[in-house]
């Protein structure tokens, strides 16, 4: 069969600044029209099957009813299409919860809701759980996985990896891996992170989002780009020869979204570029590079430097940057 895949919708009541007549928030608003557009793709498209590969929530413990009374709403109004919905580590109040977000959508004779591993035509959903890992080691092969999890290999939106104990080599028994966790989207061999609809936050800034469609029987996918929402972008400043180009770009891209200039021009300060709702940092900050740390190194030697100048053994630092990096997603 052909079905539309996503994941990572994290709904809830976003805090933004612009509000529809019904004060919903225009960055929920831009979620959900995401999501009807892969609906209105299936209906273009004759595909009567729609996988969301988790975390549908934000909050964890916390559901903002309203995000999800217009989703189901949205699944009722394309009552022609069948909805399978996985539960992700942010559809759960505990590690080990017995209960999920999710199955608040659950009524409409169109929607399948996946709190236990469930097999269909040779689709293998694979919820999350807190012994997740152990669940993948023990399953049988099978042709497709569907599943919600951080895999060793793979990349969070800040380029960094954290440390799993799933790792792909694990993953070769199924012809296929699907996954949502992740919002970068990404394919590592037989795996495709689908990433998260749209830029959820200033950290997957330039990031392509989208939804990808799949041929169960073939293989074949297909990466179809979302569109309509507000997009964050990263501008670096390194020459002042090219200065006023970049500047005729940065005007160009907030009209499309949100901008941060990153300054590595020594001689250029920051209070001279004059740009109304432009989030500037200055990349040559004199007190961090005192210190060794620059904001142009990745995260993880970020953290490795501060522990030391804090201190920190060395053998405790592995502890400090994964709880860090959990803490993150």
């Amino acid at each position: 069969m052909k079905f539309v895949f996503t994941a990572d919708l994290h709904l809830k009541m976003w805090n933004d600044n612009i509000v529809d007549e019904y004060s919903n928030p225009l960055k929920l608003n831009e979620i959900l029209n995401s999501f009807k557009q892969m609906c209105d793709y299936c209906v273009k498209n004759n595909i009567e099957n729609l996988v969301i590969g988790g975390d549908v929530n934000d909050l964890k413990n916390i559901v903002h009813y309203r995000p999800f009374v217009m989703l189901k709403e949205i699944i009722e109004q394309y009552n022609k299409i069948h909805f399978y919905i996985l539960h992700g580590n942010h559809d759960s109040a505990g590690r080990e919860d017995l209960y999920s977000a999710i199955q608040l959508l659950d009524g409409p004779s169109n929607v399948s809701t996946f709190v236990k591993n469930t097999e269909i035509d040779n689709i293998l959903f694979v919820p999350w759980s807190g012994g997740i890992a152990k669940e993948i080691y023990e399953t049988e092969p099978s042709k497709i996985l569907i599943s919600h999890f951080g895999l060793n290999e793979a990349q969070l939106s800040s380029g960094i990896s954290i440390k799993t104990n799933i790792k792909l080599n694990d993953l070769r028994k199924f012809d296929l891996v699907l996954l949502g966790h992740y919002h970068k989207p990404q394919k590592l061999g037989n795996v495709y992170y689908v990433g998260s609809p749209i830029q959820l936050n200033k950290g997957e800034a330039d990031e392509v989002k989208r939804f990808l469609v799949v041929d169960s029987e073939t293989l074949e996918i297909e990466s179809i780009e979302t569109k309509g929402y507000r997009k964050y972008f990263n501008v670096i400043l390194e020459d002042k020869n090219e200065l006023e180009e970049k500047i005729e770009e940065i005007k160009e891209l907030q009209k499309d979204g949100f901008v941060t200039i990153k300054n590595k021009i020594k001689e250029l300060k920051i209070q001279d570029l004059n740009f109304e709702g432009v989030r500037i940092i200055n990349d040559v900050d004199e007190e961090y590079q005192l210190r060794g740390i620059t904001s142009d190194m990745k995260i993880v030697d970020q953290l490795k430097r501060y522990l030391e100048i804090q201190k920190i053994e060395k053998t405790e630092h592995e502890e400090y940057i994964n709880t860090f990096l959990e803490i993150q997603k």
